[in-house]
């Protein structure tokens, strides 16, 4: 069976993060720290360097700027076929989606659990490896006011590419074992983040 496992931030700077197979293959431009590779065709990629999205049609060998975020990203993923749909998750607010390669955004926030006044950060972002339609996305508040900390809320899922979302049987810092998941996705969840750390997901086959 296939896992979703969340995990602490600093497995992702070890680079065990959720981008796509094959992104681990592409240079990223100087200053990116995310990068996700388009699984229809590698060579094809984006990267994220704070707000500012670049693109790729040679595996990194050259790049150029693609367009700009509202807020800086923390996780990035890409979709689609024929044509490639990227889906960043904001430090901010929420998660947004471009169908023209990072030309132009739209935010995806039906079912992120977003509220006004709160600071909503998607700190990962991971897709089903046998159908890129099911996409999973960690998130968390940002809260306090003199002493600021990151507070993972939940694992949510999306069927549809990322325009609606649904919390995964109320998976937040725990473990289960759960039947409700979408075809095709993982059959057990687990969490070793706390409230301090931002959490992260990987696919495991």
């Amino acid at each position: 069976p296939k896992w979703i496992v969340i995990v602490a931030a600093a497995l992702l700077a070890l680079g065990f993060g959720a981008a796509p197979a094959l992104a681990q293959d592409v240079t990223p431009p100087a200053g990116a720290a995310l990068v996700a590779a388009w699984q229809v065709q590698p060579q094809t990629a984006f990267a994220v360097d704070g707000a500012t999205v670049y693109a790729t049609t040679d595996g990194g060998v050259t790049w150029r700027q693609a367009g700009q975020l509202s807020s800086p990203a923390r996780s990035l993923a890409v979709t689609g076929s024929p044509a490639p749909v990227l889906l960043a998750g904001t430090a901010t607010s929420g998660v947004y989606r471009s169908f023209d390669g990072g030309a132009t955004w739209q935010a995806v926030a039906d079912g992120l659990g977003m509220m006004p006044g709160v600071v909503l950060e998607v700190s990962a972002l991971a897709l089903d490896p046998q159908n890129d339609s099911i996409v999973y996305a960690a998130t968390g508040y940002w809260l306090g006011v003199t002493t600021v900390r990151f507070s993972p809320v939940a694992i949510v899922a999306s069927t549809n590419g990322g325009s609606t979302w649904s919390n995964l049987s109320g998976a937040t810092a725990s473990s289960y074992n759960t039947g409700s998941l979408p075809s095709g996705g993982p059959g057990r969840v687990v969490s070793t983040t706390s409230a301090y750390t931002e959490a992260g997901i990987e696919m495991l086959n």
